[in-house]
């Protein structure tokens, strides 16, 4: 999958264009998710990609569960937990992963882009 985008343009900058591929590397295993109002839907997690620009290996990005949770501010208790499917992404020079805001493997990409442009 081959992908032109351009980066700089939101900073004002001179605009690049670069050539973005996505490799799949994990194809996943399927679960079954139950929302809170009780439907049932199959979704395939722990898929990972690896993306590149321009021939050279950026970062990743995966579809995993997140834990997520629910708490008031200043407080050491937490009062809900539950884990949903998301995005993360991670850069080839290390760290972790962080996840996607909005969730979409799309705005991985764009991130991930934006740390190759930084460089």
């Amino acid at each position: 999958m081959g992908d032109h985008s351009s980066l700089g343009e939101e900073d004002g900058e001179t605009a690049v264009t670069v050539m973005t591929e996505l490799h799949q590397i994990e194809q996943g295993r399927p679960i079954e998710r139950r929302s809170r109002y009780g439907e049932s839907r199959s979704v395939v997690i722990d898929r990972v990609w690896e993306v590149w620009i321009d021939g050279v290996l950026a970062g990743f990005t995966r579809y995993v569960l997140i834990t997520r949770e629910r708490g008031s501010k200043h407080n050491r208790y937490v009062t809900s937990r539950w884990q949903s499917p998301g995005w993360q992404w991670r850069s080839v020079d290390g760290g972790g992963w962080f996840e996607s805001v909005p969730s979409s493997r799309a705005e991985c990409v764009r991130r991930i882009e934006r740390e190759w442009a930084r460089r």
